[in-house]
C-alpha cells in the first residue's frame, strides 16, 4: 500500500498554519516507518527532501490564487499522486484537495481528508458537498467531527502525537515559572496570560513566528513583570524549557481582543501533548479540542477562554504546590502514553485506510 499526503502549506520557518503543518509532517514521517510514504507540499524553493524514511516532494506552485499561501495552484502534483494507494489531504477547503477528491475518484483512488482549521480559497467545497465524494474523514478532535459532521462518509477520530525521541522527561528540577509555546497571533489569547501572571513570576513565550502589532502589543503589557520572549529556540532549549517548567498554558480564545471570532482556533493543541511527554502539566481554556487531551483536575486544569481571574487562580494554586506538580505530571505522561504517541495514531489512520481498500 502506497500513501500519499498532500498538503497545500509545509511546516518549516515560514508556517501558516503553524502546528497544523507539522501534524501532517509527523504523520506522514511515522508512518513512512512502517509503510510507503510520501508527502508532497509546495515551496517557492522547489526540492526533494528525506526525512528518515519519508520522502518529501515540494513544488513550487504556478501562482497562489488571491495571492494566499494556503492556495498554491500547481496542477503538477496530480501526476504524483497518481501511483498512490491511498490520498490523504489535508486542508478541506482548499483547491488541492477539492482537485484531489476529483482526480482521486477519477482514477478509483481511495481519499481521506484532515482539516487543520483555517483554510483557503476554493470554490469547489464551498458550492459542492466535496465531503460527500471522500472515504473518510479523520478528524484531530471531536470537535473537528462536529463541524463536518453534515457529510456522508466515514468518520474517525485520531489525536495526534509527540515526537518521544525530541519531547521526554529529563529529570530537572522543576522551577517556579511558566510556559508558552507557539504563534503569538490573537487567537492565542497570550494577552490573558500575561495580564494573569503577577510581577514574581517568570513567564516565558516561546515563538518563531508573530503578527508584529500583536507582538508589539504584548510586549507593552508585560512591562515591569518577568516575561520572557524566545523567537528563535532550537529543540534543545524547547526540551529543557518543557522540562524545568511548572506548568505550559495554552489559553486560546474564539473571539480575540480585537474582536474577531473564530469557530476553530485550537482543534488540537499539538504543544499541550508535547508538555505531557515531558511530564508536565497544562492548563488549557475550555476552546475547541483542548478539554479532549487534558483531564481537568488530573493532568492539569481547564479554564473559561477570555478569563485573567480563572486563569491566574488555577496556575498559582500549581505553581505553588510542587507536589500537585509533579503528581499532575506523572499522569499527563501516562496519559500520553496511553492515547497520544505517533504510533498509535498511526495505527489508527492505517486501521481507516483499511476500511476503505
Amino acid at each position: 500500500m502506497k500513501v500519499v499526503h498532500i498538503t497545500p502549506t509545509y511546516f518549516d520557518p515560514t508556517s501558516i498554519i503553524g502546528g497544523g503543518e507539522r501534524y501532517a509532517m509527523e504523520l506522514a514521517k511515522a508512518m513512512s516507518e512502517i509503510a510507503e510514504t510520501e508527502l508532497i507540499s509546495f515551496s517557492d524553493r522547489p526540492r526533494v527532501e528525506k526525512a528518515g524514511s519519508l520522502i518529501m516532494r515540494l513544488l513550487k506552485p504556478w501562482f497562489y490564487i488571491k495571492g494566499q499561501k494556503t492556495t498554491p495552484f500547481c496542477p503538477q502534483f496530480l501526476s504524483l499522486i497518481a501511483g498512490a494507494d491511498i490520498i490523504h489531504c489535508y486542508q478541506y477547503h482548499t483547491l488541492t484537495t477539492s482537485l484531489s477528491i476529483l482526480f482521486g475518484k477519477l482514477l478509483r483512488k481511495k481519499v481521506f481528508v484532515t482539516d487543520l482549521g483555517g483554510g483557503g480559497w476554493d470554490i469547489l467545497s464551498y458550492r459542492v458537498p466535496m465531503g460527500n465524494f471522500i472515504d473518510g474523514f479523520i478528524h484531530i478532535s471531536e470537535y473537528s467531527k462536529k463541524i463536518f459532521s453534515q457529510y456522508r462518509t466515514r468518520h474517525y477520530v485520531v489525536y495526534g502525537g509527540a515526537d518521544t525521541k525530541k519531547f521526554f522527561p529529563l529529570g530537572l528540577t522543576r522551577e517556579k515559572k511558566v510556559l508558552f509555546v507557539g504563534r503569538l497571533l490573537p487567537h492565542k489569547g497570550v494577552n490573558y496570560l500575561i495580564d494573569a501572571i503577577d510581577n514574581e513570576i517568570p513567564l516565558t513565550i516561546i515563538s518563531t513566528s508573530f503578527i508584529p502589532e500583536y507582538f508589539e502589543y504584548l510586549k507593552k503589557i508585560a512591562i515591569g513583570k518577568k516575561v520572557e520572549f524566545i523567537t528563535g529556540c532550537n529543540n534543545e532549549t524547547l526540551l529543557r524549557e518543557y522540562n524545568t517548567a511548572s506548568v505550559l498554558v495554552l489559553p486560546s480564545v474564539y473571539k480575540t481582543i480585537y474582536g474577531k471570532c473564530t469557530i476553530a482556533p485550537e482543534l488540537l493543541g499539538l504543544v499541550v501533548l508535547e508538555a505531557m511527554a515531558c511530564k508536565t502539566p497544562v492548563i488549557v481554556t475550555d476552546v475547541d479540542g483542548l478539554p479532549e487531551i487534558v483531564k481537568d483536575g488530573e493532568t492539569g486544569f481547564v479554564v473559561s477562554p477570555n478569563n485573567s481571574s480563572e486563569l491566574r487562580n488555577k496556575m498559582y494554586a500549581l505553581i505553588n504546590n510542587p507536589q500537585e506538580i509533579h503528581k499532575m505530571g506523572e499522569a499527563a505522561y501516562n496519559l500520553f502514553l496511553e492515547k497520544f504517541t505517533w504510533d498509535k495514531t498511526v495505527e489508527k489512520v492505517l486501521k481507516a485506510y483499511q476500511d476503505a481498500l
